[in-house]
């Protein structure tokens, strides 16, 4: 009677049928919620390519025009060395270096923040890439890009030291005193600057697709559950 006890204590109850369950469920659920990922991921790449597409819009004024995260932008006026701001440091091809931001003051008014490229810690200070330092009415063309949420991982903004880690225009405008400054800001495409420095060209930077992997990831685990709860159950019931 006691082996018939001890053996019936062994056997899977009710409580390991609704774990397993709950188990796979959840599992279930994930993968499926990394299928809808991948959709609303691929709509918005689409949706970003098809505006990246669209030919330069000519903004002439700050206010002008309400642009879109990514849309192809051609500026014109006379670039404020004067409150030239360093974003960074950043990385490019395995060296140290910092994004150049500059006002642009447009000839209809206004002022939009120009990300003109990327410097070396030598060409850090503008006197070492002086030629860059263009001065009269320039065209810059590019792609506008919109404040977004600061990344987990990035600093805060440290105005009061002159360190920045991302643009934010109201910010920037804010600590250099500057007014009638747009809600957006220009990174600018790849025509060379005078002396080659800053560098531009950035490119738009890519949304990572996991969600597929993660799916099948998902999926994967559901079914190792399944077949190890169908296991331990038929090896207890017996």
């Amino acid at each position: 009677m006691m082996n018939d006890a001890a053996q019936e204590s062994r056997r899977p109850g009710a409580g390991f049928v609704v774990a397993a369950l709950g188990a796979i469920g959840v599992l279930l659920a994930l993968g499926t919620w990394q299928l809808d990922r991948l959709q609303w991921k691929r709509a918005l790449v689409a949706e970003r390519q098809a505006i990246a597409s669209q030919p330069p819009t000519n903004v002439t004024a700050a206010a002008a025009v309400t642009v879109t995260d990514y849309q192809p932008v051609s500026l014109t006026g006379t670039l404020r060395h004067d409150a030239e701001m360093l974003i960074g440091p950043r990385v490019r091809k395995g060296r140290p270096g910092w994004r150049v931001v500059t006002p642009l003051g447009l000839a209809g008014g206004g002022l939009v923040l120009v990300d003109r490229g990327w410097v070396s810690v030598k060409h850090k200070t503008p006197v070492l890439r002086s030629a860059g330092q263009v001065t009269g009415v320039v065209t810059i063309v590019g792609f506008a890009r919109l404040p977004g949420p600061r990344g987990r991982f990035m600093p805060d903004n440290e105005p009061e030291k002159g360190q920045w880690f991302r643009v934010s225009p109201d910010e920037m405008a804010a600590a250099r005193k500057l007014d009638h400054v747009a809600g957006w800001w220009l990174v600018a495409g790849a025509a060379p600057n005078p002396g080659g420095w800053p560098k531009g060209g950035a490119a738009i930077a890519a949304l990572p697709d996991n969600h597929l992997r993660y799916a099948f990831i998902w999926y994967a685990l559901a079914l190792a559950a399944s077949v190890i709860a169908t296991m331990v159950w038929v090896r207890g019931r017996r």
